[in-house]
């Protein structure tokens, strides 16, 4: 709850009369729910290079990627059968 508290201290402190979630995400550096669904479409459909662009965008807009692998699998708009999917030939068997 303190940690909460801090994190709410912050934003009012931000100075804004205000507080929506786009104030939320540019404080904390919080990509919006649309970069991620843009990445995994790019990582469905096998396109790299819209991939590269996406995570070049977001690194000029100043946000680090750090913790974008570990939100990814998590996501909402990644199907299931995705999430717990093998490449080894030995689990086709």
């Amino acid at each position: 709850m303190r940690d909460a508290l801090s994190l709410m201290d912050q934003v009012i402190s931000y100075g804004s009369k205000e507080i929506t979630g786009e104030l939320v995400q540019t404080i904390f550096g919080i990509l919006p729910v649309e970069t991620y669904i843009e990445m995994l479409d790019n990582i469905q459909k096998r396109d790299s290079t819209g991939l590269l662009v996406r995570l070049r965008q977001i690194l000029d807009s100043g946000k680090r990627l750090a913790g974008i692998p570990q939100r990814l699998p998590r996501h909402p708009a990644q199907p299931p059968a995705a999430q717990g999917r093998s490449r080894s030939p030995r689990a086709t068997r």
